[in-house]
């Protein structure tokens, strides 16, 4: 005889195993949107877009800087500049003496000017220069500003002066370099300062140095201002 009850049972629970196993419809629904949702995330993190904007600038050029000097204005009121250019010198043949004695002094002028970019300060040595005969400390130099002033022609002993103040003291030109002038400003742009160069034998030149010659040697060092 057929136990219909276990049969029945046996059936009943097939059924809720299929259940179990088979996923309802919201699931599957859950399940797909879930999988969207991950390819979309994982794909917005490989691509990165992206743009490169190049900027090209015009022409950065350096500066220069050229100190120049002249030591004498033309007969029109010009004046000709030398030393153009870096490492140029001046030959200042206007500066001269001749028939100096002891005590005297005579006073030139000597203008400087930038013609470069930054303002630069600038200082001067002296030494003896070619052909120096002179025995012993003979010979002073001495720069002051302002115009330079001579004793009129004829006049014993000849006096030259500046105008303007003394900057330090008399320098006795040896074959050493002096310092004969402390640094002083001067713009850029073409700004011109003139100096005045006062030359004298010292009062105790001794008998030797009568008939004696020589020239003397200016360095005039530009350096770039700081500040």
């Amino acid at each position: 005889m057929t136990d219909h009850r276990a049969s029945r049972s046996s059936a009943h629970r097939g059924v809720h195993r299929a259940a179990r196993r088979a996923p309802s419809g919201w699931r599957v629904r859950a399940l797909a949107a879930l999988v969207l949702l991950l390819a979309l995330g994982s794909a917005g993190t490989l691509a990165s877009w992206n743009d490169t904007a190049t900027v090209q600038t015009g022409a950065i050029r350096s500066g220069s800087m050229d100190l120049q000097v002249a030591a004498v204005a033309s007969p029109n009121g010009a004046t000709t500049w030398s030393a153009v250019g870096t490492g140029a010198g001046l030959d200042a043949t206007s500066i001269t003496a001749s028939g100096l004695a002891p005590g005297e002094t005579v006073a030139f002028p000597l203008s400087f000017r930038n013609v470069g970019d930054p303002p630069l300060d600038y200082a001067a040595t002296v030494r003896t220069g070619a052909s120096w005969t002179y025995v012993g400390a003979t010979i002073s130099v001495r720069v002051g500003t302002g115009a330079a002033t001579n004793s009129a022609a004829g006049t014993y002993p000849r006096t030259g002066t500046c105008s303007g103040p003394l900057q330090g003291t008399a320098t006795t030109v040896t074959t050493t370099d002096t310092v004969v002038l402390a640094p002083r400003r001067l713009a850029g742009g073409g700004a011109v300062e003139t100096l005045c160069v006062v030359v004298g034998m010292l009062g105790d030149a001794t008998n030797a140095n009568q008939g004696k010659t020589g020239t003397i040697r200016l360095d005039v060092t530009g350096t770039q201002a700081v500040s």
